[in-house]
């Protein structure tokens, strides 16, 4: 697998929260190749193996250098893909049998993360 295609899967499951299909992950291909040849970003062994860390590289503000410019780009393109694709909309929506405030408990630890997550966040941004 090129490490093109493994960046690829890290920034879908990043987005999903969970390993997508092969469809979806042919279609981001496809929105890559159309974008900018997919050429790899050079994320490293760990954001591949570990995408949901992906959230402390994340541009918190509009992207500083080229290489965080084309990571917002990627995640963006993503974000589109996964929103459009049944699979996508079948995990943002609340599923028969959750409660309203299991899904609000669920918002609420994201919203917690992401507030705890920001001052690393910042300090990586800076660096990267």
């Amino acid at each position: 697998m090129s490490n093109s295609s493994q960046e690829t899967g890290a920034l879908l499951t990043y987005i999903l929260g969970k390993r997508p299909s092969e469809t979806l992950l042919g279609r981001y291909g496809d929105a890559l190749e159309a974008m900018d040849g997919n050429s790899a970003i050079g994320l490293s062994r760990f954001f591949i193996r570990w995408p949901m860390f992906l959230r402390l590289v994340d541009p918190p503000f509009s992207a500083r250098t080229p290489r965080q410019r084309m990571l917002r780009k990627r995640l963006n393109a993503a974000l589109i893909i996964c929103e459009t694709s049944p699979e996508g909309t079948h995990r943002l929506r609340q599923r028969p049998g959750e409660s309203r405030a299991g899904v609000l408990l669920m918002l609420l630890g994201s919203l917690t993360l992401d507030a705890l997550s920001m001052v690393p966040r910042l300090i990586i941004w800076r660096l990267w």
